[in-house]
């Protein structure tokens, strides 16, 4: 810190004190980089759509009271703070339905939302590819179009980690014979 204030007060630069400056960006840089890496997963996984999410938070109380109720344990502040974010949302239309169904309905609205959900980002990533070139803003509209690359070959991997991956004792798929 010490550094800092002596180098604001600096006005013509040596190279000893633009090393010290580099020195200094570099421990910036090593230090916002290890917080980064202590405060993220590693995996980004949060749904850009709030709908998505909300129907999520909804399976998850849902989820959570089932198994509350099956274990006979009492996590009430759990559900409770879920059942605040949630609000009139929680009882997905019918307050009577049993808890296993409220499970079972959000459940059933979890994955249809996830199945709509990638064709309303492709929709999305689509529509503001071709706005950005309408506008001209072609390098942005590259961008935009990267983007969805790597989106289409990250859900390719994926079917192929599903498809290769052993289920059950007569096991997966072993290999792919490609001609």
């Amino acid at each position: 810190m010490q550094d800092l204030q002596r180098l604001d007060k600096i006005t013509d630069w040596t190279q000893d004190e633009h090393d010290q400056l580099e020195t200094i960006d570099k421990d910036f840089t090593d230090i916002l980089l290890q917080a980064e890496a202590t405060c993220s997963s590693g995996k980004y996984n949060a749904p850009w759509s709030a709908e998505l999410h909300l129907t999520f938070l909804t399976w998850l109380y849902w989820k959570q009271t089932l198994s509350s109720k099956n274990r006979r344990i009492k996590i009430r502040r759990q559900l409770d703070s879920l059942a605040a974010i949630l609000k009139d949302r929680v009882h997905l239309g019918n307050p009577n339905r049993s808890v296993y169904g409220q499970y079972k309905k959000s459940e059933k609205a979890l994955i249809q939302i996830r199945r709509d959900a990638t064709k309303e980002r492709e929709k999305f990533l689509y529509t503001r590819q071709e706005t950005l070139v309408m506008e001209g803003k072609l390098d942005a509209a590259k961008a935009v179009r990267q983007i969805q690359q790597m989106e289409k070959r990250q859900r390719t991997f994926q079917a192929f980690r599903r498809a290769t991956k052993p289920q059950s004792s007569t096991g997966g798929l072993q290999y792919i014979l490609v001609q």
